[in-house]
């Protein structure tokens, strides 16, 4: 019984996970409510930024499930600065991948443009190379849209070497 020893950091992995299996059941918003109550016990227990990372997304899909674009986004920008402040680069490159393609498919070229940036130097300093080669590709879509044709075609090429390499690397490792 966490309530009563005041255990707020348990108390708040245990509304997460609550808010996941709401979220499973397609009750989005008992899912929300779980997630805030993550929130809040998460900062009463001297706030996780590794934690919050996780729950913010969460609660950022959540709006996104709802149709909430505004709200999904001020979610994921929380999520990303939890997860830069806890040096988790492979999740930041993952948030600010998704962030820039939906500026992309929302037509701001500026914003897809800044967030495809950080993408590839937070996937640089994870090592995930995957996750680089898809950011290579999806700012290449974003210099072309932008009508710069040279500088999106060597952002191809850079998805497409890098991922025959990682191809061939998985071939020798087979």
């Amino acid at each position: 019984s966490y309530t009563r020893n005041n255990d707020n950091k348990n108390i708040a992995a245990t509304s997460n996970q609550v808010g996941f299996l709401k979220f499973k059941k397609n009750d989005l918003n008992g899912a929300l409510a779980s997630f805030n109550d993550a929130v809040n016990f998460s900062k009463k227990g001297g706030s996780d930024d590794f934690f919050l990372t996780d729950v913010w997304s969460n609660k950022a899909i959540c709006f996104q499930n709802l149709g909430n674009e505004d709200e999904m986004m001020v979610c994921f920008k929380k999520a990303l600065e939890y997860a830069k402040n806890s040096g988790r680069t492979n999740e930041a490159a993952r948030i600010e991948r998704i962030m820039a393609m939906i500026y992309f498919k929302n037509g701001d070229n500026y914003h897809a443009e800044v967030y495809c940036k950080s993408c590839i130097e937070s996937a640089k300093s994870s090592g995930n190379l995957d996750d680089l080669q898809k950011c290579y590709k999806d700012y290449s879509a974003v210099l072309e849209n932008g009508n710069d044709f040279i500088k999106a075609l060597e952002y191809y090429e850079k998805h497409l070497n890098l991922r025959d390499s990682i191809n061939y690397a998985n071939r020798l490792a087979e």
